[in-house]
C-alpha cells in the first residue's frame, strides 16, 4: 500500500514528495487512534495533522519495530513513548526530528493527527 508522504531531501532544504509502501516498510496499517494509549501526554504536546509533516528519514527497520512498539503500547504491555518530536518549517509545516518510524504507522493506519513536542525555531 502506498502513501504520499513529504521528505527533506538530501540537501536539506528541498522538499520531495514520495510515494512510499508502508506495507514494504513493515508499517502497521490497523493501530487504532487514540493517542492517549501510545504517548505520554503533557501540556506542551499538540495534536498536528499528518499532511503537515515532513519526514527527515525513512528507515525500513525503524518502521517495523516502531509498529511492533505502538501496538505493544496500546496493549499495555510497552511503556508509552514521549510526543513525537517536531520543529516548524515555513509557515504551516513541520520537520520530524524524533518520530519518523511513528509518523509513517500512523499515516499507514489513516490517523489524521499525531501528537507532537514542537521545538521553537
Amino acid at each position: 500500500m502506498k502513501k504520499a508522504v513529504r521528505v527533506l531531501g538530501s540537501d536539506g532544504a528541498s522538499i520531495l514528495p514520495e510515494e512510499v509502501d508502508v506495507c514494504a516498510l513493515g508499517a502497521s496499517t490497523t493501530l487504532p487512534y487514540e493517542m492517549e494509549r501510545y504517548f505520554v501526554t503533557d501540556a506542551s504536546a499538540v495534536l498536528v495533522p499528518l499532511v503537515s509533516l515532513i519526514l527527515t528519514r525513512v528507515r525500513p527497520r525503524g518502521v517495523g519495530s516502531a509498529g511492533a512498539l505502538m501496538l505493544a503500547a496500546y496493549r499495555g504491555e510497552h511503556p508509552r513513548r514521549a510526543p513525537v518530536s517536531v520543529r516548524q518549517y515555513g509557515a504551516s509545516a513541520f520537520l520530524v526530528q524524533d518520530g519518523n518510524s511513528t509518523v509513517l504507522n500512523a499515516i499507514a493506519s489513516d490517523w489524521p493527527c499525531i501528537l507532537c513536542r514542537v521545538t521553537p525555531i
